[in-house]
């Protein structure tokens, strides 16, 4: 796959996931060269059922006190062991915004 862009997104009860995911796809040049690793810990989670891209996800419970409960660490780590043969990998907050043509500028700049 020729510039191909995972987006790892780690969300803790982010109401905003659904609107950050759907913002990089509208404003991306490419948005069919994205996919997505995410990371849901939801006590009810998010639909995604909208997503035609390539997308894995793991889930966590919500409660972070737990003993077993993983840190952000180990989260991220799993979620970047979900790449599978994406080129190029950017690592997002739940609640990110982008700017229109952001996949072109971001390759260009690398």
């Amino acid at each position: 796959m020729k510039d191909t862009i995972f987006i790892s997104i780690a969300a803790l009860e982010e109401p905003n996931l659904v609107k950050t995911i759907k913002n990089s796809l509208d404003s991306a040049d490419n948005p069919e060269t994205i996919s997505f690793g995410i990371s849901l810990q939801y006590e009810s989670e998010p639909d995604l059922s909208f997503l035609t891209n390539k997308i894995k996800t793991i889930s966590y419970s919500p409660n972070i006190d737990l003993p077993e409960a993983p840190g952000i660490i180990q989260i991220r780590s799993k979620i970047r062991s979900l790449v599978d043969q994406e080129e190029y990998f950017l690592q997002i907050d739940s609640h990110t915004k982008f700017k229109k043509g952001w996949d072109t500028k971001l390759l260009s700049d690398l």
